[in-house]
């Protein structure tokens, strides 16, 4: 169901970047979706946007060995 959702959602993420002020827009979605290599993550990679960490309670997490608090927050940019 995840994999569905996500083929479906990219078009539509890429659209909201195509048209936001400075190719910025905000997709909120449950952590699921963001993993594995059919997540949004890795779809978006492979479509040749630009994905960048912004957590700032991750980084001192990843450093303890922790896994960021059990969250993920990532920024999806149009490359270049």
């Amino acid at each position: 169901l995840n994999v569905e959702r996500n083929r479906a959602w990219m078009p539509q993420v890429e659209a909201l970047l195509a048209r936001g002020r400075d190719n910025d827009a905000l997709v909120v979605v449950g952590a699921l979706h963001l993993l594995g290599p059919d997540g949004l993550v890795a779809q978006a990679k492979a479509r040749g946007l630009r994905v960048e960490r912004v957590c700032g309670a991750c980084a001192p997490a990843k450093k303890r060995g922790g896994s960021g608090g059990g969250h993920q927050h990532d920024a999806v940019q149009r490359a270049g």
